[in-house]
């Protein structure tokens, strides 16, 4: 029986882990899935900036219109295959791009802003020799209305921006660091030119210029040193213009062949903000760079600059933020997040620096040297919407939580979730816990002043509650999803956001997650992120026995079959309690130890179900309890018996009563009760939740535990201390007494099968033990070899005391029947009866009144082949007690 049980529990095992190894999809998994294709999509923008400089480089632009156009298809292709939006940057001002969002092209014509136009130079008719008059006439007139497309004035104010040379722009050593190297060069490579080339080689220039800003109303222009008043209204800029393009990537206005999405590829007419006005700048002359100017004279007029121009604004990239941080570190870094102004989504950019050999007069010989110039700034614009979709089509449907976030304490905003988050919210300026009407940037810029604020994920949870969804049932999804990563994030705050390592935590009263956060970054280059996998933890089914499973029907059978088995020996035990085979073994203790045995068998019952708080403490009671009752009989007994001999051994007559037998198992029973009563009170067993990363693996399923537990292990330390103790007090008694009744089994109570039965107790539960303790099995396992155990501790026990008188009582019944002999003169109808009506006489069988004479045999002792005494014990049946007289024979 213990053999098939242990191949089911293994196979059982075995079947249970194969389960689990197919069906978990580890946190690494997800995590490197997550981090190759973050690689894949950051590797985009570096893709676009390293083409676009490789072109830059070769001399594809600036030179002329038609140089443009074809820059303009170069860039368009990348952003239709990498989707990225490409800029140029150059250091004299130009700008010039394409804009995937809007599906447009941007450009700004080189030179610098705060020009002073006077106002003897009049806008009018676009003349040719107004320009000539001043030479950014030309740009003071190129400015548009965004919404009606009137012509506007490039007008400056006090508090703009402008770019100011210095000493023409002359090449400076770009950073500290190259200040530094030129000095050394110089000082250290004076006397080689080739040594002195090699080692400027290393240092980077730039030109000179600063960023001013406009204080136009204190100016005051010198004219043969007499102060001349100027107007502060007539400084200008150089404007950057957006412009539509058509299909493929040029600059266009005509009619039906604009594009208007740059993701349908849908086309139609460039209009003006308010949707009506079409676009009609192609008519503007004027020698701008673009036109084309081999001869470098300055006089090739055109009028295709600002053709499908509908918006102008005063932007040169040499005083933004973002251009001036790349130039001072001189290396490639991406920008921080931040919401695009045309479509006011999250984006970031990324930025490299490029350069240009100028060659040099060397101050030895006159030697020439080269010189590595930095000309501008190719940046790559790239919406984190792309991150978003792509984890929201992997990961949006499942169960499985992902998001990335900056690692920018105190706050940690959002750049993508698969639960589809924004990050970003549209509010109003007034008021940021309102929303930004959607008619804002609908209807264009200036009907409503909104901010643009990016979400944290402290409030990842909350920035759903004001958008419009018509699934209800989705949008409850998702805000929970969000909770589940909002919980997540705080739990990986609370431990300074590990890495690479396996945290559980709990979303509400049953739910059990696990979260992993692994950084992303790219040093040097301002790029640092965290991403977090939320897994659900899966309840690990092992832990409890529940119908339907292998483990339920096993467990069933164990008990099922080992009360089935005791009840049988208890009632062959009490049916036969009058037969000398029974009669004289104490039986009322021995049905009493079988029928504890019997309530052992059904407690192991309380092993099915999940654990609950009621089912754990009827575990601890009815298992510890039937235990207890069951031994103290079976203690009882060794103890009266070991008390019998040892009075034997002394000469003494000793009688113990069975209620006195009786009063001493209840001390048993009663601590068994109070150590019950006690940890019932201070330490009860309730139903515990262990969330089991193994230890932070990434490899290894973590699962939800629920099992009932005490808070210590002072309860299973004492309970085992006391059935240990009691165990070894019995398995000594009964030793004492083994050779009681040895050679006259049918007089008195063995003295054997009280040890074997003991002994059978202590070694049950010592393999049983060693397996629990030190085998590494599931609770379901634990509970059935458990079950087992009290199987094989209470069947086999007593069987030990049944099995054989029951086999002695066959026998001696059908030898009673062999040996039955009529007296004389009785006729055939007595002999069948066994007694004659007439006479009254009662014939019995010679083995009957033999047992009757030998009532008051004597059992022999363990001393009696020293001394010649024998000790007489006497088991009474009708309950009166147990007693030895000890005499003396003389041989």
């Amino acid at each position: 029986m213990m053999i098939p049980l242990l191949l089911l529990v293994l196979l059982h095992l075995l079947v249970a882990t194969t389960v689990a190894m197919q069906e978990f999809s580890s946190v690494n998994e997800v995590a490197e899935r997550v981090k190759e294709n973050s690689d894949h999509f950051m590797s985009l923008p570096k893709i676009s900036t390293a083409l676009t400089t490789a072109y830059y480089q070769i001399h594809g632009f600036p030179h002329n219109l038609p140089d443009r156009s074809a820059a303009l298809r170069f860039l368009y292709s990348q952003a239709a295959t990498l989707q990225a939006s490409v800029f140029i940057s150059l250091e004299d001002g130009t700008l010039f791009g394409y804009n995937a969002g809007f599906g447009s092209g941007t450009y700004r014509e080189p030179g610098n802003s705060g020009y002073y136009i006077p106002p003897t130079t009049t806008n009018t008719a676009n003349s040719t020799s107004q320009q000539n008059e001043n030479e950014f006439y030309k740009h003071w007139i190129s400015c548009v209305n965004g919404t009606s497309g009137e012509p506007l004035e490039c007008q400056q104010a006090d508090g703009d921006f402008y770019i100011e040379w210095v000493d023409n722009g002359q090449l400076q050593p770009c950073r500290p660091l190259d200040v530094q190297t030129e000095e050394h060069c110089h000082q250290h490579n004076s006397t080689s030119e080739e040594e002195l080339q090699e080692c400027l080689s290393q240092v980077l220039y730039c030109y000179s210029y600063d960023v001013k800003k406009a204080n136009f109303s204190s100016l005051q222009l010198q004219d043969d040193n007499t102060a001349i008043p100027v107007d502060p209204n007539r400084f200008g800029y150089v404007p950057r213009t957006y412009s539509c393009t058509d299909q493929f990537g040029q600059f266009s206005e005509d009619h039906g062949q604009v594009l208007q999405d740059f993701q349908t590829g849908a086309l139609g007419d460039c209009t003006f903000a308010d949707g009506t006005t079409l676009v009609h700048r192609g008519n503007m002359p004027g020698d701008y760079a673009y036109c084309g100017d081999d001869d470098d004279d300055g006089d090739t007029i055109c009028n295709d600059t600002f053709l499908g121009g509908y918006r102008s604004r005063d932007y040169d990239p040499r005083w933004r933020t973002w251009y001036a941080d790349v130039k001072r570190r001189q290396r490639p870094e991406w920008s921080a997040p931040y919401a695009f102004f045309n479509t006011l989504k999250m984006g970031i950019s990324f930025s490299e620096p490029f350069y240009s050999t100028h060659t040099t007069t060397g101050t030895n010989n006159g030697t020439q040297q080269q010189k590595k110039v930095f000309e501008g700034i190719v940046v790559a614009d790239y919406t984190l919407e792309q991150f978003g979709t792509f984890l929201v089509g992997a990961y949006g449907d499942k169960d499985i939580h992902v998001a990335i976030f900056e690692n920018a304490p105190p706050h940690h905003y959002l750049i993508a979730a698969s639960t589809g988050a924004e990050t970003a919210k549209q509010v109003l300026a007034s008021d940021h816990t309102q929303p930004c009407p959607s008619e804002w940037y609908q209807g264009g810029f200036s009907q409503f002043h909104c901010d643009v604020v990016r979400v944290p994920m402290e409030t990842i949870d909350e920035q759903n509650d004001n958008n419009d969804n018509d699934n209800d049932d989705d949008s409850s999804t998702n805000n929970n999803n969000n909770n589940i990563l909002k919980h997540a994030f705080e739990r990986l705050k609370q431990d300074n956001f590990p890495q690479n390592e396996l945290i559980a935590f709990k979303d509400g009263p049953t739910n059990a997650y696990v979260v992993q956060a692994q950084s992303y970054e790219q040093p040097n280059a301002n790029l640092n992120w965290f991403q977090i996998i939320v897994m659900p933890m899966e309840q690990y089914t092992s832990d409890s026995i529940v119908p339907g499973e292998p483990m339920f029907v096993a467990l069933c059978m164990v008990s099922l079959l080992g009360f089935a088995c005791c009840c049988g020996m208890l009632l062959v035990s009490y049916c036969k309690r009058h037969e000398r085979s029974f009669a004289h073994t104490d039986w009322r203790f021995q049905v009493a130890f079988i029928f504890g045995c019997c309530l052992l068998n059904l407690s192991t019952l309380t092993f099915i179900g999940e654990a609950s708080d009621e089912l754990c403490l009827a575990r601890m009671w009815t298992t510890c309890l039937c235990f207890s009752l069951a031994l103290s009989t079976l203690f009882v007994k060794c103890w009266r018996m070991f008390t019998l001999v040892r009075a034997s051994r002394r000469f003494r007559r000793t009688t113990i009563t069975n209620v006195q037998a009786a009063v001493r198992a209840l001390p048993m029973i009663g601590i068994q009760t109070i150590i019950l009563l006690v940890f019932t009170i201070v330490d009860p067993p309730r139903r515990t939740e262990n969330l089991q990363v193994n230890g932070g693996s990434l490899f290894v399923q973590p699962w939800q535990h629920i099992l009932c537990q005490h808070e210590t292990d002072a309860f299973h330390i004492t309970q085992f201390t006391f059935m240990a103790l009691v165990v070894a007090i019995g398995c000594y008694l009964a030793y004492q007494s083994r050779y009681v009744g040895e050679h006259e089994y049918s007089h008195a109570e063995n003295g054997k099968p009280l040890a074997l039965a003991m002994y059978n107790i202590a070694f049950a539960g010592a393999i049983i033990g060693t397996i629990l303790f030190g085998v590494d099995m599931s609770r379901d396992a634990q509970m059935l070899m458990a079950a087992f155990g009290v199987f094989w501790g209470t069947v086999f026990s007593s069987s030990i005391f049944v099995i054989p008188r029951y086999i002695h009582s066959v026998k001696g019944y059908k030898s009673r029947r062999s040996n039955f002999s009529f007296p004389s003169g009785l006729d055939t109808s007595a002999r069948a009866s066994g007694h004659h009506n007439t006479s009254g006489y009662v014939v019995k069988s010679r083995e009957e009144t033999k047992a009757r004479e030998d009532d008051e045999e004597v059992a022999p002792d363990d001393n009696n082949n020293n001394n010649g005494s024998s000790s007489r014990v006497r088991f009474s049946e009708d309950g009166g007690g147990d007693e030895i007289n000890s005499s003396h024979r003389s041989r």
